[in-house]
């Protein structure tokens, strides 16, 4: 299990405090989103390839390279987690792009968008 960290300060862009370099594919990976800032209400977690980048289940409401999540009250701070596994591979190693958005309590972006933009790496075992 891969655990990535993502805080949303009260102001400023966000920030990832633990990232793992490498996931196997199938491994499942969790986005724990934290959040400061009052504005957010709202995250998205999405992916630059709707091709490769198939982290996420599909369903009806959103395509398998993204997924976006509610905010709740927890531990005295707005909280998110996010879950998703590492999509098969047909080759050795892959970068995957993704973004971390913050969104309004209608689930749209800001303007200028409160966002991050890492990487996570995927391996075949």
């Amino acid at each position: 299990m891969t655990e990535v960290n993502v805080v949303f300060p009260e102001t400023g862009p966000p920030i990832v405090v633990r990232e793992d370099e490498a996931l196997c594919e199938g491994q499942k990976v969790f986005w724990h989103i934290r959040s400061d800032n009052n504005k957010i209400k709202h995250v998205k977690v999405y992916f630059k390839s709707a091709t490769y980048d198939k982290f996420f289940p599909e369903n009806d409401e959103e395509p398998p390279h993204q997924r976006t999540a509610e905010l709740k009250p927890r531990g005295g701070r707005m909280r998110a987690d996010i879950y998703g596994t590492a999509p098969p591979m047909s080759v050795n190693r892959r970068k995957h792009k993704y973004t971390v958005e913050g969104l309004d309590g209608k689930g749209k972006p800001f303007e200028p968008p409160i966002l991050l933009d890492p990487q996570i790496y995927s391996v075949k075992p």
